[in-house]
């Protein structure tokens, strides 16, 4: 019997996340790095080899931030990344942004220690994706992607969870960049989005197409150009920087969740059942790629 994503499971790690590392943001570091360990400690009870990278290399030590992944080795050699990031910022538990997202991942790596993934993956959970970092090379996404490049590594393209928890059934919860786009989306809030430019159409396409043989879960696609609000506002920006296909799954963020960035991203505003079914078609996507 295959086993699912466990809603409770996901709520405990959003509840520790919020509640025993507040405020876990690149301004405190004790608080991020003890984030980190609790990550680190839970991908080791599942029976993994963690792997650390410390960043950037121009600071000393001591001024160092850590991303944490790990390897699972699939039926083929072809890689894919799947990230998401653990800093939130000061002002905020950071339930759904970005707690959600490393407690999906979290399980995605515990259901797929009974399970095969048709490509070998990286699932990596990135430190300082908030501001000040964002759009520099103090990104942990930003320095691990530029590790990649520097090995040469080929990818079959890497997948950002950015926000995975927040859903409505209310109508009009659902804002757009423009309002012509009514015209094409649901206006509740009701739905996963995958997100990224017009170049990444190839990897977009790919993970709709196959997401939706194994999962009848609602989904949108967005492509755009660059400079639509919030299209790269994620750890998928930094691996476009260097070259590869890359996108996000996301519930759209402040276009929908108008708890972001603000005390009132708690634990208890996400649908953690919602969430489950997310992660459950994310495994058997990988499953069956």
């Amino acid at each position: 019997m295959i086993e699912n994503s466990d809603p409770q499971q996901l709520r405990q790690y959003v509840k520790i996340l919020c509640e025993d590392f507040f405020p876990r943001s690149t301004f405190r570091r004790e608080v991020l790095g003890r984030a980190g360990e609790f990550i680190n400690m839970t991908l080791g009870n599942m029976g993994y080899k963690v792997e650390q990278q410390r960043f950037p290399e121009s600071f000393a030590t001591a001024k160092q931030f850590l991303n944490y992944w790990i390897d699972i080795p699939g039926k083929s050699a072809k890689t894919l990344v799947i990230g998401a990031h653990y800093d939130a910022v000061d002002s905020t538990p950071g339930a759904d942004d970005n707690a959600s997202a490393v407690a999906g991942l979290l399980e995605i790596a515990r259901l797929l220690k009974t399970r095969t993934a048709a490509l070998s993956l990286k699932l990596v959970f990135f430190a300082n994706e908030e501001a000040p970092s964002f759009g520099t090379e103090h990104m942990g996404s930003y320095a691990f992607a530029q590790s990649l490049r520097r090995q040469q590594k080929n990818l079959e393209g890497m997948i950002s969870l950015e926000m995975i928890g927040y859903f409505t059934d209310a109508r009009n919860s659902q804002t757009l960049p423009l309002s012509l786009l009514k015209l094409v989306y649901p206006d509740q809030g009701n739905f996963i989005c995958f997100a990224s430019t017009f170049k990444n159409f190839p990897l977009v396409n790919r993970v709709r197409k196959k997401f939706n043989r194994v999962s009848k879960f609602a989904n949108e696609t967005f492509l755009g150009p660059a400079l639509v609000k919030g299209l790269l506002n994620s750890d998928h920006s930094s691996f476009i920087a260097h070259g590869y296909q890359a996108m996000m799954i996301t519930d759209t963020a402040y276009y929908r969740n108008f708890n972001y960035h603000t005390p009132a991203d708690r634990p208890e505003t996400l649908d953690y059942e919602k969430m489950a079914a997310v992660v459950d078609g994310v495994v058997a996507m990988l499953e069956n790629w």
